[in-house]
């Protein structure tokens, strides 16, 4: 059941703690969920249970975890990278820049 706040419904914190600044108090964020943010993690739903929003199954069964994760279905911290900058290059949106 959501909460009621000044800027409307809050269903929850979504806390993220980034790694390159973990050091740093600005390393800790935690986000209110409302509707925009509920509504993207109810589209990413699908049959495979996980603890993570963004999640996938490996494409091969490992007998052991990557050092790098602590669940099956947790992406390593440069997947999400590597993804993008493969699409990234397969569409062509920013071969008019410069590789710097």
């Amino acid at each position: 059941m959501p909460s009621l706040s000044p800027p409307g419904k809050v269903y929850g914190i979504l806390y993220i703690h980034r790694q390159k600044t973990e050091t740093k108090e600005a390393a800790h964020v935690a986000i209110p969920i409302g509707d925009g943010i509920k509504n993207i993690i109810d589209r990413s739903r699908d049959s495979l249970l996980s603890d993570y929003v963004v999640h996938r199954l490996p494409a091969q069964s490992r007998r052991q975890l990557s050092k790098e994760v602590k669940h099956v279905t947790q992406l390593t911290p440069n997947y999400i990278s590597r993804s993008f900058s493969k699409v990234r290059d397969e569409v062509g949106c920013c071969d008019h820049l410069e590789p710097k």
